[in-house]
C-alpha cells in the first residue's frame, strides 16, 4: 500500500507528463485537417498522445486517493461523495482515452464521434465537481494551510471554469486543459509535504467520585 507521500509523488509525475503532453498537442505543427478527430496528430502519432494522456490521467486519480488517505477532508459525507465523484470522472476519463484510439481515421463528423465526445463531457462534469465538493471538505477541515488548503478546490473549479474553453477554439481548449493538469503538480506536492492531520479528541477524564 503506497503512503500519502508516495501518492504525491506519482500525482506530481502525472501533473508533469500532462502539462508537458498539452504543450506540445497546442503547439505541434498539424499534420492532419482539422475535420480529422486525429488532429493535429497523425494516427500513429494520435495514439501515442492518447496513450500520454490516459496515463497521466491514472497518476492523476493517486493526487485524489492521496487526500483521502490523509484524512485531511475530514471523514463526512462531503468528503466521500467528492472523492467518490472525482475517483469515477478520472476513470471515464480515461476509458475515453482508450476508447479514442480506435478512431484513428474518423471524421470530427461522425456519429461515434459524437458519442466519445459526450463521455469527454461528462467526465469533465464529474473530474470539475468532485474535487470542488472535496475542496470543501478539505477547507473545512483546516487541516492544511496557506495554498494547500485551497489546492483540491482550484483543481476543481478550475476545469468547469474551462469548459467553454474545452468546447471553443482548438489552442484554448488545449492551454486550459494544461494549466488544469499542472495544477494537479501542485497538488501532489501539498501531499509530499509534511501532512497536517486533524488531532483526535482526548477521551474525557474521570474523577474518582465518577467511577462505580
Amino acid at each position: 500500500m503506497m503512503t500519502v507521500r508516495t501518492l504525491g509523488r506519482v500525482c506530481m509525475a502525472g501533473g508533469v507528463i500532462g502539462a508537458a503532453g498539452g504543450l506540445v498537442t497546442a503547439f505541434v505543427p498539424a499534420a492532419v485537417d482539422t475535420d480529422r478527430f486525429s488532429y493535429p496528430y497523425t494516427p500513429g502519432w494520435f495514439v501515442v498522445a492518447q496513450t500520454v494522456f490516459l496515463l497521466n490521467h491514472v497518476l492523476m486519480l493517486a493526487g485524489i486517493l492521496g487526500v483521502l488517505r490523509a484524512g485531511v477532508a475530514g471523514r463526512g459525507r462531503l468528503a466521500a461523495w467528492g472523492g467518490a465523484v472525482s475517483v469515477a470522472g478520472l476513470v471515464i476519463l480515461s476509458v475515453c482515452e482508450v476508447a479514442a484510439m480506435s478512431l484513428l481515421h474518423t471524421s470530427m463528423s461522425s456519429a461515434t464521434v459524437g458519442w466519445i465526445n459526450a463521455g469527454y463531457g461528462l467526465a469533465s462534469l464529474l473530474t470539475g465537481t468532485g474535487p470542488v465538493l472535496l475542496g470543501i471538505a478539505v477547507a473545512r477541515a483546516d487541516a492544511w494551510h496557506g495554498w494547500r488548503r485551497w489546492i483540491v478546490l482550484a483543481c476543481g473549479v478550475e476545469l468547469l471554469a474551462s469548459i467553454p474553453a474545452i468546447a471553443g477554439p482548438f489552442l484554448a481548449g488545449r492551454l486550459a486543459l494544461t494549466v488544469w493538469v499542472a495544477l494537479y503538480t501542485a497538488l501532489g506536492l501539498a501531499l509530499v509535504r509534511p501532512a497536517v492531520t486533524i488531532p483526535a479528541q482526548p477521551a474525557p477524564a474521570f474523577t474518582a467520585w465518577e467511577l462505580p
